[in-house]
């Protein structure tokens, strides 16, 4: 009798351990899913900034006939006040590459230039 009870007892507690862990496996996938959704957000939000950046700089382009030596020569005395920062909050470095051709660059989620996560669009 006593070893019916204690077999009871070690499979009502593996029973609880297995519901335990599948609950916070669920809520880790869960979670991780979230901060992936995030991310591919801020990916989304960093490219329709590049292509606002894109569309200011052929306008100016176009008006002028040179790519701007830098942002600020576009917008002037009016500054862009959204897009000119990636979805992590950072600028979006602007860099010529000939008369008529840039590049825009975020440094991505790690923040540092250089890197695999980089966002790089080329004009």
């Amino acid at each position: 009798m006593r070893i019916r009870g204690f077999m009871a007892i070690l499979l009502l507690a593996t029973v609880i351990v297995f519901y335990l862990y599948t609950m916070k496996t669920n809520e880790t996938a869960q979670i991780e899913e979230s901060i992936s959704a995030f991310d591919r957000a801020k990916h989304r939000l960093t490219e329709t900034n590049m292509m606002s950046l894109l569309k200011a700089v052929e306008l100016f382009t176009a008006t002028k006939g040179r790519t701007p030596r830098n942002l600020k020569e576009v917008f002037g005395r009016a500054p862009l006040t959204t897009g000119k920062q990636d979805g992590w909050g950072r600028d979006i470095k602007y860099e010529i590459i000939d008369d008529l051709s840039f590049r825009l660059t975020s440094a991505g989620a790690d923040g540092a230039f250089g890197t695999e996560d980089d966002i790089v669009k080329e004009y």
